[in-house]
C-alpha cells in the first residue's frame, strides 16, 4: 500500500476544509440573504394587504362622513323649516286668536238682542192657552230656538236655552194652571152677577112698580146699567184671560235669561 506524502495530506486536509468552509458559507448565506428577503417579501406582501385593507377602511369611512354631512344638512334644513313652520303657526294661532276675541266679543254683543228676541218669540208663539197641556217646552225647542231669527246662536248656547225652559216648563204650567183656575173662578161669579142682576130685573119689571110709566123708565134703566156691568166685569175678566198667559210667561222667560246669563258667565265670561 503506497504511502501518501504529506502534500497530499495537506490537499486532502485542504479539500475537507474546503467543503466545510462551503457549507458554513451557505449556512451563513442563507440566514443572511435568502431568509431575509424571504421575510421580506412576506412582509411587502402583509403590507399591501394591510395597505389595501387600509385604504377600504378609509374609502368607507369617507363615504360615512359624506353620508354623515349630508344627514347634517338634511338635519339643519329640516330644524330651518320646522322654525319656519312654528313661526307661521305662532302667527297663525295668534291671528285666530284676535279673531275669536272679535267673534266673541261681537257675539257678547248680539247676544242680549237674541235672548230679547227669544223672550219675544216666546211669548207670542208659544202662549199658554195655545199649547197642550205642559207642553210650552216642546214648542220652544220645536219652534222658537230652531228660528231663523235665532240663527246667530251657538249650538251650546241654544242647548243650554232648551234645557232651562225645560227645568221650568213644570212650575210655568202650575202657573197657568192656577190662573185658569182663579180666571173660571171670576167668570162664574161674574155670571152669577149677571144672572142675579137679570132675575131682579125681571121681577121688577114684572111687579106693579113697572106700570108706572115713571118707574118703568127708572127700572129699564137700572137693569140697562145692571146688564153693563155685569157685562163690563166679564170683559175684563176675558181681558186678563187673554193676559194671563203673558204674565205667566215675561217673568219666567226673564228668570230664564238671568239663568242662562249666569251660567255662561261661569264657563266663559261674556265680553262687556
Amino acid at each position: 500500500m503506497p504511502t501518501s506524502s504529506p502534500i497530499d495530506t495537506i490537499l486532502a486536509r485542504l479539500a475537507n476544509a474546503s467543503q466545510l468552509g462551503l457549507l458554513i458559507l451557505a449556512v451563513f448565506g442563507y440566514f443572511y440573504t435568502v431568509l431575509p428577503v424571504y421575510q421580506k417579501a412576506l412582509l411587502d406582501e402583509d403590507i399591501a394587504k394591510k395597505t389595501l385593507a387600509l385604504n377600504s377602511l378609509e374609502a368607507k369611512l369617507a363615504a360615512r362622513d359624506a353620508e354623515l354631512m349630508e344627514k347634517n344638512t338634511a338635519l339643519l334644513t329640516l330644524n330651518a323649516t320646522l322654525e319656519k313652520a312654528q313661526q307661521r303657526l305662532n302667527q297663525s294661532q295668534a291671528v285666530i286668536g284676535n279673531l275669536r276675541g272679535a267673534v266673541q266679543t261681537q257675539y257678547s254683543e248680539l247676544l242680549p238682542r237674541l235672548l230679547q228676541e227669544f223672550q219675544e218669540l216666546a211669548r207670542i208663539v208659544c202662549k199658554l192657552d195655545a199649547v197642550p197641556d205642559g207642553g210650552f217646552s216642546d214648542c220652544v225647542n220645536q219652534k222658537i230656538l230652531p228660528r231663523a231669527n235665532l240663527s246667530a246662536l251657538t249650538n251650546a248656547d241654544r242647548a243650554l236655552l232648551g234645557g232651562l225652559v225645560k227645568q221650568a216648563n213644570t212650575s210655568i204650567q202650575e202657573s197657568w194652571r192656577e190662573s185658569i183656575r182663579k180666571i173660571e173662578q171670576q167668570k162664574a161669579a161674574a155670571q152669577q152677577r149677571k144672572n142675579d142682576a137679570t132675575a131682579t130685573c125681571e121681577q121688577k119689571r114684572a111687579s106693579d112698580d113697572y106700570k108706572n110709566s115713571s118707574k118703568a123708565i127708572l127700572i129699564d134703566y137700572q137693569c140697562k146699567i145692571d146688564a153693563l156691568n155685569a157685562q163690563t166685569a166679564l170683559l175684563h175678566i176675558g181681558i186678563d184671560e187673554l193676559q194671563s198667559s203673558g204674565e205667566i210667561l215675561s217673568p219666567a222667560l226673564s228668570t230664564i235669561v238671568k239663568r242662562f246669563l249666569e251660567t255662561v258667565g261661569t264657563q266663559r265670561p261674556l265680553t262687556q
